[in-house]
């Protein structure tokens, strides 16, 4: 006889964190266009322009989630979901660097 509620427990586990990746994930990104929006004055002056003509790096930010994120489903289903989620955490960790 099986006991089902061993096989419960791991699974509902991993459903947990799965959930809670996903939320962080979206968090992180929440939390990078909101950077990029409170930065506009501060990098409008760094680049002696004005908060207006900067507003093209929140469009262009939109449209790249906008791009990457369908994309990224392709991706992995094709190199395998945990591939995918650590490349873009390493870009976008040494993207961050370089800004």
């Amino acid at each position: 006889m099986i006991d089902s509620g061993r096989e419960a427990r791991p699974n509902s586990h991993r459903t947990l964190l799965l959930a809670l990746l996903v939320a962080v994930t979206f968090f992180m990104e929440n939390l990078d266009a909101t950077v990029i929006t409170t930065a506009i004055p501060q990098m409008a002056r760094d680049f002696a322009s004005s908060p207006v003509a900067l507003n093209i790096g929140v469009s262009a930010y939109l449209l790249a989630v906008a791009v990457f994120i369908p994309m990224s489903g392709w991706l992995a289903e094709r190199f395998g979901a945990r591939t995918i989620f650590a490349s873009a955490i390493l870009i976008f960790t040494l993207a961050s660097i370089l800004c």
